[in-house]
């Protein structure tokens, strides 16, 4: 893949990880806070977030994914700046 293509899906990810990381965890977080208050008996969520929200409680289960939104943005930003750095220099 050449430097220009993995720019524009670097940037396809990060826009992904930025726009799709709080809609799916404000998910995760409405649905948990519905079985905490007892409104639901049973939800369907995430695999990693059921098994935190039974081993480690709420907030680590609802916390889980906005902590991994940041480590792929982090992740796809550095390999976005090393992906442009091998750009070749525009003349004006």
């Amino acid at each position: 893949m050449t430097p220009a293509e993995q720019t524009s899906v670097l940037k396809g990810t990060i826009w992904t990880l930025v726009v799709g990381g709080p809609i799916m965890s404000y998910w995760i977080y409405h649905d948990l806070s519905a079985l905490e208050s007892g409104a639901k008996k049973s939800v369907s969520v995430w695999g990693p977030a059921a098994t935190l929200y039974e081993s480690l409680g709420f907030w680590p289960a609802v916390l889980c994914l906005p902590a991994l939104c940041l480590v792929g943005i982090g992740v796809a930003s550095y390999r976005l700046e090393k992906a442009k750095s091998a750009l070749p220099a525009e003349e004006p």
